[in-house]
């Protein structure tokens, strides 16, 4: 919107400039839904820019998106982004965020647009415990995912770094994970008030990793279940399924279900509506024509 009214050149592109930091999970769907919106679905509605002009950048600093899936499935993700026009730096760190857009390293890049999307702090939380935290902020917890030195006292969820036994990895920050935990400790604690089970006679949180999903945009997506691995429609038709099965209700099921079969057939969203004040930039020039 404020592109459309903007007449200098320059600023007109840094608002069409989007730059995601973080080639993750959140920051490769981002990337994929902004370019598809900007190149598919709201062009008709825009007579005076080109929305498909729009930049679309992901900057990770690691070696390719999607760490934590298989190489192979990254690299297809990888492709899946450039086809539909997403400009991807790796190795490359942000060093700077102002209101004018980011530094990479030495080079800078106008955009009005930026999108933090490697990782958050913890709860500051955290800190008041006096216990031994991760880079994140995150409590570093015992294998029963109580704090160290209170066995009492639990933590789920994002504020607790606990490996996984299986493969020494750190348990990802996901909803299934947190889900997981807090079975696990309800059952300790049921156990301990009912059986009278000792704390030193707790067994090991075990994280059971169910799949990996992300998508990159229509009819592209990637998955990774319990060893299978899906590219393409196959795998954006599993992770729309995968999030209509927790859906609390029948209701909701059926709406989310036929709304996304709209968007997908017609390619649109079906409702757009601009909120808010918005003040169009309006600039007005002394005519100094001869004969003005």
């Amino acid at each position: 919107e404020e592109a459309v009214n903007e007449i200098d050149e320059t600023a007109q592109r840094a608002k069409l400039t989007f730059v995601i930091v973080g080639g993750g999970p959140t920051g490769v769907e981002l990337a994929g839904a902004l370019r598809q919106i900007a190149v598919q679905e709201i062009q008709k509605d825009y007579r005076n820019i080109d929305t498909s002009t729009a930049r679309v950048i992901l900057v990770d600093a690691n070696d390719r998106v999607l760490k934590s899936f298989e190489p192979s499935l990254s690299a297809r993700a990888a492709r899946d982004l450039e086809k539909l026009g997403v400009e991807i730096l790796l190795h490359s760190r942000v060093t700077a965020v102002d209101e004018q857009g980011v530094v990479i390293g030495e080079r800078r890049i106008d955009a009005n647009n930026v999108f933090w999307a490697a990782g958050v702090l913890a709860s500051p939380l955290g800190k008041a415990l006096g216990v031994p935290l991760d880079r994140s902020g995150r409590v570093i917890v015992a294998p029963d995912l109580s704090v160290p030195g209170h066995p009492r006292v639990f933590i789920a969820g994002d504020l607790a770094s606990v490996m996984d036994t299986k493969n020494n990895q750190p348990v990802p920050g996901v909803a299934p994970a947190a889900m997981q935990m807090g079975n696990y400790i309800g059952k300790l604690i049921r156990n301990e008030i009912v059986s009278g089970v000792r704390p030193e006679d707790r067994p090991p949180f075990e994280y059971r990793d169910k799949g990996s999903m992300a998508t990159i945009g229509k009819a592209k997506a990637i998955a990774d279940i319990k060893g299978w691995k899906f590219t393409g429609f196959f795998a954006w038709l599993i992770w729309s399924l995968v999030h209509l099965m927790f859906l609390i209700t029948f209701r909701s099921k059926v709406s989310v279900m036929l709304n996304w079969a709209y968007t997908y057939v017609f390619q649109s969203a079906g409702a757009r509506l601009i909120t808010g004040d918005f003040k169009p930039q309006i600039r007005t020039f002394r005519d100094v024509t001869p004969n003005g």
